[in-house]
């Protein structure tokens, strides 16, 4: 059981990361190492994952963006069905906070992000709108180019990417000559390369890593 690479940990991070790996150099040898009987299990399970293109501010916003082409069009053979479903973001201020929704739009404008504004009618209009008190029905800002991501399509097809090996939560990492020995509770296996994808164990894979 040698590989070239070991990904330690089986959610979004480490499957996706096997994927990209296989899709540059489809010759390596690629072992994703899940400590659970099913990969995903903890965060990437539990993900109500959204694709919204002002994430992060104007910082971020561009790489957000530049995601936005490969969830609406997958490579040939990725999933059978699509990634993305759309979903409105509605952002509305407290009454007390004028400048709120200015500054947001400031943000999004330099961000160069899609929104609309609406007025008090218009938000009063929409299904959110009927639900708010009368205080915070002023005014909102609509983002309409955001959506739903199908999690358990996007990791399934990820994890493709590589030899999935579950229920091997690694118990010791060693160097060699030649790269790593991990010890695992599904066996030991070798590795020229280690990546730590364990999420909120990574700590303790490092802490076994040295």
């Amino acid at each position: 059981m040698t590989f070239d690479i070991a990904i330690i940990g089986g959610g979004i991070a480490g499957a996706s990361l096997g994927w990209a790996l296989r899709q540059r150099r489809p010759d390596l040898r690629i072992a994703i190492l899940e400590m659970e009987a099913h990969p995903g299990y903890h965060t990437t399970g539990r993900s109500a994952a959204f694709w919204v293109e002002s994430y992060g501010g104007p910082a971020i916003v561009p790489l957000s963006q530049a995601s936005r082409a490969f969830f609406d069009a997958p490579p040939p053979g990725f999933c059978d069905r699509p990634l993305l479903s759309p979903r409105a973001a509605l952002y509305i201020a407290p009454p007390d906070d004028a400048a709120a929704l200015p500054a947001l739009a400031a943000e999004f404008d330099a961000g160069g992000v899609h929104y609309h504004r609406l007025d008090a009618a218009a938000l009063a209009a929409t299904p959110v709108g009927a639900m708010l008190h009368p205080d915070w029905c002023t005014a909102a800002i609509i983002e309409p180019d955001c959506f739903d991501i199908d999690v358990a399509a996007l990791h399934a097809a990820y994890l493709r990417g590589g030899t999935v090996i579950a229920e091997a939560q690694v118990t010791a990492l060693a160097r060699t000559a030649d790269g790593w020995a991990i010890t695992t509770r599904a066996g030991d296996f070798t590795a020229t390369t280690i990546v730590n994808a364990a999420g909120a164990w990574a700590d303790a894979i490092a802490v076994l890593a040295g």
